[in-house]
């Protein structure tokens, strides 16, 4: 019998909202962009959620960079 013990750290994929407001030059030109409300954008933490990280990384051709940041250790 084999007992398999992994580590490993989960990686979290970030975008800050403001660089993504900043790229853009406000809010509603972001939302315009992304084709959502202004308030949508309001309700983020101070990191764009992951899956509009990844589309805004793609809509900048690359000018918004998805930084992998750690996350929580997971043990299995």
């Amino acid at each position: 019998m084999y007992v398999v013990n992994m580590s490993y750290q989960l990686l979290e994929k970030k975008v800050k909202k403001q660089d993504a407001i900043n790229h853009f030059g406000g809010v509603k030109p972001l939302a315009d962009a992304l084709g959502v409300w202004p308030a949508a954008i309001y309700k983020w933490g101070e990191n764009v959620p992951e899956l509009v990280a990844y589309k805004l990384h793609v809509i900048t051709d690359g000018a918004l960079k998805i930084e992998a940041q750690e996350g929580t250790k997971a043990n299995g």
